[in-house]
Parts: C-alpha cells; structure tokens; sequence
C-alpha cells in the first residue's frame, strides 16, 4: 500500500501521476496486481496535514509519498517516523531537515529536489534570446506557491515590482512597462491563477516565458523547464526500490534529469514574434 499525502486538490496531482505509475511499474510494481494507492488531500488547508498524515501511518502504509511542498514531507515524517518518505520539493531538503544529506539521507526519508542549475538558467537564456532577439532587459517574477507571491528583479532588470494584487485575484492589475518577463513558480499552481498570469502577460502585449509545459499549452508563449513526468517517474522508480526492502537514507536525492520546451506560435502570431527554426527544432512541442 503506497500513502500519497498532498498539500493540494486531486486535480492539481493527475499529471503527474501517469509518470509515477511508468516508474512504479518498471520497478515491478503495477497497481491493482501487486500495488494499491490510497490519498489524502488538504484541498490546500495546510493546517489539516498533521491529522492526514497521522491518518496514513495509522493505515500502516509501506510508503509515503508526498507532493507540492516542504511542509508535507515534514508533516509525514513527523506522523510516521518508521515509514519511509519519498518527497518532492523545491526547497532544499537539507536546510529544513528533512535529510542529512543529498548524496546520504539518512533516516527515513528520500525523493527528489527541483533545483536549477547553471547549465538550465544559461539554456533558458538562449532560447528566450532567440525568440526575442533585441531584448536585454527582462524582469523575473518569482511565485513560491498558491499562497505566496513574491517579485525579484533579474540583475539586469531596472527595477522590481510585485503581482501581490494578482494573487488577490485583482483584475485591475497594473504593471510596468517592461519588455518581457520570466515566471518561475512551482509545478502545482491551480488552474485558475495559471489562467489569470497568462491573462495578464496577453493583456498587456508582454512576452512572456514560463517554468513548466502546462503554462505554454493554455496559451503561454513559451516555457522551459523541468519534465514533471520525468521527474515524477524517477520518483515512481525510488519508490519502487523501497518497497524492495531498500532503505530510503541510503537512496541519494535526486535531481531533474529532463528538460522540456514548449513553443506557442499562435500567441508568438499575436505579439508580432517570429519563431525561428532553430527554436522550433530546439523544441520538445510546438502548439500551432
């Protein structure tokens, strides 16, 4: 029995779970035959964590698997203390404790860490740099989850501002006039404020690129990022290894291995871009 513990809604979880299920399965695990799930979703009250997470160790799971942030793992671990973690996070797991380590855990807990690395900030540069040639001014809105947003200026950026009254779900929002943005945030953002960031870059004519996929094929104009399938089926396969009777704190923590780009020419159509063929080759999906 695999425990899946959630700091979000059902619907947010479902793509990444046809990467779990591929990994799962190539470690020998295939639900229904020799594995079942069982889920526990906050619909994003966090403060109903400890009481799902008790309510998985007290199921006796074999394993737990969590999603969306920090604070989940932290709150499975802390319910089941002999039960195997397996997380996803976009914090360091080592400064909030959640491992020793990343190449030796230790304890009980293990998964994987989305961070970026100097190699994908240089690649995402050169694929915005093809699309918008003559753009050496950017601005970098940093969106940390559903419930928290912040704005940071890129070095070469003039200034900072922040979409504070977007997260209220202000539709009079007014942004500088700058000439084009790159939005980072985690993979789990709720449809509805997926929609409003895309809204919002469309109504005011900016170019814009994005973290993940999902973004890019709701009418984005590009994203660059990491592979939630990929990644999730890494996870599917340590999960795997675990229910085999490995340990979790010898299991290093994982980083991303995959890389996607996804170009949307209608919206490039819309803002007067031209889509080189040197991006349109580079890219993994390109949505007419």
């Amino acid at each position: 029995m695999i425990g899946f513990l959630n700091n979000l809604a059902q619907e947010q979880w479902q793509p990444a779970m046809t990467g779990f299920r591929q990994g799962l399965s190539e470690a020998g695990y295939v639900e229904g035959q020799n594995a079942a799930f069982t889920f526990r979703w906050t619909e994003g009250q966090s403060d109903r964590l400890p009481e799902l997470a008790a309510d998985l160790a007290a199921a006796a799971v074999s394993v737990i698997v969590t999603s969306a942030d920090t604070a989940t793992a932290l709150a499975a671990r802390a319910a089941a203390p002999s039960i195997p973690v397996v997380f996803m996070t976009q914090a360091d797991p080592v400064r909030f404790g959640l491992v020793a380590s990343l190449d030796q855990p230790g304890g009980n807990a293990t998964g994987m860490y989305l961070t970026k690395s100097v190699v994908d900030v240089s690649t995402r540069t050169q694929l915005w740099r093809l699309l918008v040639p003559d753009t050496k001014v950017y601005h970098r809105i940093e969106i940390l989850d559903a419930d928290s947003v912040a704005a940071k200026t890129d070095p070469e950026a003039a200034f900072a501002f922040n979409l504070d009254s977007a997260r209220r779900n202000n539709p009079h929002v007014i942004i500088p006039p700058v000439r084009a943005i790159m939005i980072d945030c985690g993979p789990f953002l709720d449809q509805s404020r997926r929609n409003q960031l895309v809204s919002l870059a469309a109504r005011h004519g900016i170019p814009t690129m994005y973290d993940w996929r999902v973004f890019a094929e709701e009418g984005g104009l590009i994203s660059y990022g990491i592979s939630i399938a990929d990644s999730y089926a890494q996870i599917g396969r340590t999960t795997g290894e675990i229910l085999k009777g490995r340990s979790p704190g010898d299991i290093p923590v994982l980083k991303p291995t995959k890389f996607e780009t996804v170009v949307n020419l209608k919206t490039a159509a819309q803002l007067g871009l031209a889509v080189p063929p040197e991006l349109r080759a580079r890219a993994d999906k390109v949505i007419d």
